[in-house]
């Protein structure tokens, strides 16, 4: 499973304490559920004889009993699952494995849609369980994919991953929850390398000066920000002004995206992040407005080359001092970045 959805597990799963003998699902069953034992033990049981499910209907006054009396051999109650019944007189099969505290099983129900391959029955008397279920966990995916679809450009046009397929990118997309004043990239700091996407509450992007800090702007909800540059230096730092939870994508992750996407998501932030850094670095004019002049402004006597081209280097020399002077007020190497 995406890291995404394994960090939500605990929030979705149910506790269920079951007796011993119930079902929790019968072999060929629909998938619906994942399941965590946390106490007891269940066993897998196999059975050449695949029943079709679901079975025979539930016995009327069974509806809330998950082990049928010993004196009720034909009474049929319900899985835990839910997709089928049994009673006393069902044949499960051979017992095949068994699982104990800690053990995961009938995972494959959150990946696809393929029938059980085994039952499993609980052994111990009491069995205790996370039950994890298949629709609260599509609902989430399909909700984190939608927002992601929503504010990551190029996001909605990437097509659904499949079984023979590339996954879809939202799937590298993980959850962070931070408190306030965390500090997602420091200035002056490198290789801080990701890519975040603000879900709930508030980010602030500060320009560190010796007097104190200065907020340059505050991100909201659906924002995106990062650090694509390998081995820069971060021009500003970007802090949670409130509680908040992001999406994010580590450096490792990123060539996992299809390509086209990743150039898109790079131009965005780079058309962004020069607006901004243009309005906060940026504390005088230096006449970049002008047109770049590629002739002389004075009156040179075009006739004459020498004089004509020294002219000519000179304007250039003009505009290369200019920029210099720029990326000195800056403090830092931006005027060597790629986005730049």
């Amino acid at each position: 499973l995406e890291p995404a959805v394994l960090s939500e597990l605990p929030r979705l799963a149910t506790f269920i304490e079951a007796p011993k003998g119930a079902v929790v699902f019968r072999q060929g069953d629909p998938p619906s559920n994942c399941w965590l034992i946390a106490k007891g033990e269940v066993g897998f049981y196999t059975s050449h004889s695949q029943g079709q499910s679901p079975r025979l209907p539930l016995t009327p006054g069974c509806e809330n009993v998950m082990v049928p009396l010993p004196w009720e051999e034909k009474a049929r109650v319900r899985t835990l699952d839910g997709a089928s019944t049994f009673s006393l007189q069902s044949n499960l099969g051979k017992c095949v494995n068994k699982g104990r505290s800690g053990s995961v099983f009938g995972e494959l129900a959150l990946m696809d849609e393929s029938l059980r391959k085994a039952s499993a029955k609980c052994m111990t008397l009491p069995a205790a369980a996370f039950k994890i279920a298949k629709e609260r966990l599509l609902q989430f995916r399909a909700a984190k994919k939608r927002f992601l679809d929503k504010y990551v450009p190029a996001m909605k046009d990437c097509p659904e991953g499949g079984p023979n397929a590339p996954p879809h990118p939202s799937f590298f997309f993980n959850k962070l929850r931070v408190h306030q004043e965390y500090f997602f990239l420091k200035q002056g700091e490198r290789d801080s390398r990701a890519l975040y996407v603000i879900y709930k509450g508030n980010v602030e992007l500060r320009r560190e000066k010796e007097s104190g800090s200065q907020v340059c702007q505050k991100l909201l909800p659906g924002s995106m920000f990062g650090s694509w540059i390998q081995h820069a230096v971060e021009p500003l730092s970007a802090v949670a002004a409130t509680p908040c939870e992001v999406w994010y994508l580590k450096a490792s992750d990123m060539r996992e995206l299809p390509e086209q996407l990743l150039k898109t998501i790079q131009h965005h932030l780079s058309i962004e992040y020069s607006k901004l850094l243009k309005a906060v670095y940026v504390e005088r004019p230096f006449g970049w407005d002008k047109p770049v002049q590629v002739y002389p402004s004075t009156d040179v006597n075009e006739e004459d080359p020498a004089e004509w081209s020294k002219q000519v280097l000179k304007e250039v020399h003009d505009q290369e001092m200019r920029t210099q002077f720029f990326a000195a007020s800056m403090g830092h190497d931006l005027i060597n970045r790629q986005w730049r």
